[in-house]
């Protein structure tokens, strides 16, 4: 299993992908984004692995 170093919040990703943050935060919910914990409680917020949503940004922008 590859360790994570680096991780984000889905408003980060939806900023770094230039997406609208209910996007993104459909995207994390269907696993189009690297979701790599969702907390517990009443919000259950999506830990995105930031390397990966760099790298999908990176291809966005090509």
């Amino acid at each position: 299993m590859p360790v994570i170093t680096s991780v984000c919040s889905v408003s980060d990703a939806s900023a770094m992908l230039g997406l609208p943050l209910s996007t993104a935060q459909r995207w994390a919910r269907l696993g189009r984004l690297p979701v790599v914990a969702k907390m517990t409680g009443g919000t259950g917020a999506y830990v995105l692995d930031r390397t990966a949503v760099e790298a999908m940004a990176a291809e966005r922008a090509r």
